[in-house]
């Protein structure tokens, strides 16, 4: 298993640091590097890469939109690193269907696991911007069969026509499940109940 990786961050010192870092994992190749994310949106077709590992903040705008940019057009992965962690971020970056947030300081080896959770089909948030969800753990026994599905839907990023459609049911059927899933577990909307399912299935 080698996992072609590509790098984007601003700052060129973390660059290369992160570069040196992976580099010395057998798994791991670095395909690309890129300090912002107009270069990290032209070189991709080039590096076609299995990770895109990139800083939240980078200086020609928001990797958030550039992470959405990504993983739409390409069904790439993309690991979101930052300096600092909140919810309000982490709730965004699920939203731009990153498959990980974490700290760009956590240490070498917490950095690739992420990476290789990532390349394996599965989500890493930290544990900070999910703590909140953390304690609602003890309620997921609440749900039906049907409601952990639709949830797992729902974590996967579909509609409620994408979800009808794949479990037999009305749009209004899947409304009222969400709605159920989302009271049962004391969840505000439907961003929420992705990061709830994200966590439970997450690899660290």
């Amino acid at each position: 298993m080698t996992i072609r990786v590509m790098l984007v961050e601003d700052h060129a010192v973390v660059r290369q640091g992160m570069a040196a870092i992976l580099s010395a994992d057998s798994d791991m190749e670095i395909v690309g590097q890129a300090d912002s994310a107009v270069e990290a949106k032209n070189i991709y077709d080039e590096c076609r890469p299995d990770v895109v590992v990139m800083d939240i903040q980078l200086k020609d705008g928001n990797g958030l939109d550039c992470c959405r940019v990504l993983t739409e057009e390409h069904s790439c992965r993309v690991l979101l690193l930052s300096g600092f962690i909140n919810r309000q971020m982490a709730l965004k970056a699920i939203e731009a269907k990153a498959a990980g947030y974490i700290l760009k300081y956590e240490n070498s080896e917490t950095i690739v696991k992420a990476i290789k959770t990532v390349y394996q089909g599965r989500s890493v948030y930290a544990s900070e911007v999910s703590e909140h969800l953390v304690q609602l753990v003890g309620n997921d026994w609440k749900l039906t069969r049907k409601e952990h599905e639709v949830l797992a839907l729902v974590g996967q990023g579909m509609t409620n026509k994408q979800i009808a459609k794949q479990l037999f049911l009305s749009e209004k059927t899947v409304r009222n499940y969400l709605s159920r899933i989302l009271r049962k577990l004391d969840l505000e909307n439907r961003t929420e109940a992705a990061l709830y399912w994200h966590k439970q299935n997450s690899g660290c």
